[in-house]
């Protein structure tokens, strides 16, 4: 299985991109300035607009890098990973950045979210095949739109954590509040998972520091 933590992290264009994944949903996207991104990444605006071309390429590039690590990670969950406690939580504390990055992403008014979303749909109708054909999850007679919709839901979560955590006090944001929200979310969507991947999903988040 790949590492949560990656190699091409300890890039100059990955310490940009990391940078942007943080300021775009704490600032927006016209705030963040390609000035105020370098300064956070440690490296010039020259070295921005070297690696990127512009904001909007630097833009274009987290959602294509959130894309691709969602995937990553459900792939090496469905190898094993969702079974040991210590991939659980290095999964769990890399989602939360990816989250807030889509948590934005997807409700501003742009042809860029339509494009996300739709990549994420995709994305996942692959990775849902791949959970049918394992036996971990029951098929549908139309997988796509069940996998949209069940993708909306879970998004949503994301888009709304304010409310989440003023009416339940749990921060979806936070690596502990993750794993109590974890067995609720189980329990919510236990129709669509077989028993037995259940049960074992319920011991390996007992397990998880």
């Amino acid at each position: 299985m790949r590492s949560a933590t990656k190699q091409d992290d300890l890039t100059t264009r990955a310490r940009i991109r990391n940078a942007a994944l943080d300021l775009f949903p704490e600032q927006g996207f016209n705030r963040s300035t390609v000035r105020v991104i370098a300064e956070k990444a440690g490296v010039s605006p020259g070295l921005v607009l070297h690696h990127f071309g512009s904001k909007e390429g630097l833009r274009e590039a987290c959602d294509r890098y959130v894309v691709t690590r969602f995937r990553e990670l459900k792939d090496d969950s469905l190898q094993g990973g969702m079974f040991d406690p210590g991939f659980m939580s290095r999964s769990i504390g890399e989602s939360r950045v990816l989250m807030r990055y889509l948590a934005w992403a997807l409700t501003t008014d742009s042809p860029e979210a339509s494009t996300l979303f739709d990549e994420m749909v995709a994305e996942a109708v692959q990775v849902t095949q791949r959970s049918i054909e394992l036996g971990y999850i029951k098929g549908s007679a139309d997988l796509e739109s069940r996998t949209a919709i069940q993708l909306s839901m879970q998004l949503g979560l994301a888009v709304l954590h304010e409310h989440v955590q003023r009416v339940t006090g749990i921060d979806l944001f936070d690596e502990a509040g993750l794993r109590r929200a974890m067995p609720i979310l189980l329990e919510i969507f236990s129709g669509t998972f077989e028993p037995d991947l259940l049960q074992s999903l319920g011991e390996t988040i007992d397990r998880t520091a």
